[in-house]
């Protein structure tokens, strides 16, 4: 057990220093236009996913007046972000539902962990801008009708992914194969 601990923990704090050393290593090997077209793809994912979140913010503040709304999703949104885990924000958010929204537990005991493994618009936005950014980079011209598959693909995809932190890469093999992109494209997103 505490070995276990041990080396979990001394894995947990390096990998951060050998990913950003791969990272480094490959930013360092790629010219500017393919360094645009990277911040293009993280600016076009947060954008979105940020729009999907103040929208719903926006609702729920709607349909739950006069509750301290705003003040309550702030530390959601802000574990969701920093995390990109809908199942390690999943307490915060049965903790914020039952205290400062004042929502019965017996109904957010079901409810919320039933949205985590359902509702997945964040890997849906995420999955169809990386692969419209593969067809981009590798100078793929898309139709209508490839875009479009691509998003059907994504939400297909989205639905399988599991709720963790890049649990969206893991399908990303599935909608590039799917959607005839390059496979090697993927380790350019994943860096």
């Amino acid at each position: 057990g505490r070995v276990t601990q041990m080396l979990l923990r001394w894995v947990m704090r390096y990998a951060v220093v050998g990913i950003f050393a791969l990272s480094a290593s490959l930013f360092g090997q790629t010219t500017a236009a393919a360094l645009a077209h990277f911040a293009s793809l993280f600016i076009t994912v947060y954008a979105a996913q940020a729009g999907i979140a103040v929208l719903l913010a926006v609702v729920i503040a709607a349909a739950l007046p006069g509750r301290n709304t705003l003040v309550g999703l702030r530390e959601v949104l802000v574990t969701a972000f920093s995390t990109g885990s809908s199942a390690a924000t999943l307490p915060v958010e049965l903790r914020t539902a039952e205290h400062h929204l004042r929502i019965a537990a017996r109904l957010l005991s079901f409810t919320l962990p039933l949205g985590v493994s359902v509702t997945k618009a964040g890997p849906a936005v995420y999955i169809a801008i990386a692969a419209l950014f593969a067809a981009n980079a590798g100078g793929i011209p898309l139709t209508a009708a490839t875009t479009g598959w691509i998003w059907l693909l994504s939400v297909a995809g989205s639905l399988a992914t599991p709720p963790g932190g890049a649990g969206a890469l893991i399908m990303l093999g599935f909608v590039f194969t799917e959607a005839h992109l390059p496979l090697a494209a993927i380790g350019v997103i994943a860096a």
